[in-house]
């Protein structure tokens, strides 16, 4: 979808992600708001930006950057498969500092993702930035430290050990274990557990 503001702007390509709330109504209800909290705490560029909330009868939405051409941190690891093979290019690891600075960001917010895999992290490239440009997303279980014990875990396979025993036990280093793997995962065309 596009938007316009004026008609000398650019479009902006958004994507909106809606929830029915017919069945399971106040848990889908506080993952929205958990979700519209981790997302509005940022401003990186290397996270999803979003634009706006609202609600329609049974249905509340996001509406979010979309990243035009962009691909799952999957599809991007086996389209370059090739050239990771071999080692990181630079480019690459630039692109990982990016990321890295966004996830600090969010930490410093408060936020804990607790879902940092590569199914979760946007991929593309941009003719005006020299390194692929990585995007933090999907943050529909994450956490503060208040609430992180009432909530579901992400996938467990990324999860740090201290995660894993208790709810209780994931901490800002957590998600940087998580990110860890992600860029083994990365690294090795595969999940680091089978």
């Amino acid at each position: 979808m596009t938007y316009k503001v004026d008609e000398d702007s650019e479009p902006i390509y958004v994507a909106v992600k809606k929830i029915k709330l017919s069945q399971g109504r106040k848990r889908k209800i506080d993952t929205f708001q958990r979700e519209v909290k981790a997302i509005s705490a940022v401003d990186h560029p290397n996270y999803v930006k979003l634009y706006g909330v609202g609600a329609h009868k049974d249905i509340v939405y996001t509406v979010m950057e979309m990243c035009k051409d962009g691909v799952s941190g999957w599809d991007f690891t086996r389209e370059n498969a090739d050239i990771i093979k071999d080692g990181f290019p630079a480019s690459y690891v630039l692109g990982f500092a990016m990321l890295a600075e966004a996830g600090h960001e969010m930490s410093k917010a408060g936020i804990l993702h607790r879902d940092f895999t590569l199914a979760n992290i946007l991929a593309f490239e941009d003719p005006a930035i020299p390194y692929p440009v990585f995007k933090i997303c999907d943050f529909g279980v994450s956490a503060t430290e208040e609430d992180k014990h009432l909530l579901p875990r992400g996938k467990m396979r990324n999860y740090a050990p201290e995660g894993m025993e208790s709810k209780h036990g994931y901490c800002p280093e957590s998600d940087l274990y998580s990110f860890g793997l992600m860029i083994y995962e990365m690294a090795h065309n595969g999940y680091v557990w089978k």
